[in-house]
């Protein structure tokens, strides 16, 4: 990685140019190579949803942290992991502030082992889904775990929207899991070329599993 990254910086100009190209390049490679310390409980098989769904919301939060600071040019992400206490789970937070392009940004990563009353999750029973996965006694309450990846972006500029979104993996202790979630983006003056553009690029990546799709979330969305 060291070697590629020399490589690269090569095709810069100007010796500093070239020095400054490498070290950022290297100092990306060595974050490659850092291992994703997993927050999920230690009985948690390797293979399990729980851990495959963690660590594709901790690349993606990398992925998008890095974007960003490429796009804003000045200001870097504060990198925060913490955990919660005795219980077990935690978090990694990502926010940035005073950049040249975002006035802040957060990209945060979140790992919940916790329990909820039944009325929680009578809102999606009503859709006639089972959320609960067996009939409980009256009081009783689900155990559960959650991940998810989230994020609020606000840019500097009034003409350029807000953009937010959540993606999150839910799974109760009796065997139930859905995934859920969704983005949204809010301008405060309005240019219908952002809003195609920002419905196209989903689009174009729900069209790749299912054409069904997008006009089926958007739907939801719209509700």
């Amino acid at each position: 990685a060291a070697a590629a990254a020399a490589a690269l910086a090569g095709a810069g100009r100007g010796r500093e140019k070239k020095g400054r190209r490498s070290q950022k390049l290297l100092a990306r490679a060595v974050m490659d190579q850092v291992e994703f310390v997993s927050m999920c409980k230690d009985s948690d098989p390797s293979d399990s949803a729980r851990r495959k769904f963690e660590k594709i919301c901790a690349e993606a939060q990398e992925r998008i942290c890095r974007a960003i600071e490429e796009l804003d040019g000045k200001a870097k992400f504060n990198r925060e992991k913490y955990d919660r206490g005795e219980k077990p789970g935690g978090g990694i937070a990502c926010v940035l502030t005073g950049g040249d392009v975002f006035e802040k940004a957060g990209v945060n990563l979140s790992v919940v082992y916790g329990e909820m009353p039944q009325e929680a999750l009578a809102a999606a029973n009503e859709r006639g889904a089972d959320r609960i996965g067996l009939k409980l006694e009256p009081g009783q309450k689900v155990p559960f775990f959650a991940c998810g990846l989230s994020s609020v972006m606000h840019p500097k500029n009034p003409h350029c929207p807000t953009m937010h979104f959540n993606y999150r993996y839910f799974e109760t202790e009796f065997g139930v899991w859905w995934f859920g979630g969704g983005t949204d983006i809010t301008p405060a003056y309005l240019d219908e070329e952002d809003m195609k553009h920002f419905h196209g690029t989903y689009k174009n990546v729900c069209d790749k599993f299912d054409s069904a799709w997008y006009p089926k979330f958007k739907e939801m969305a719209d509700k």
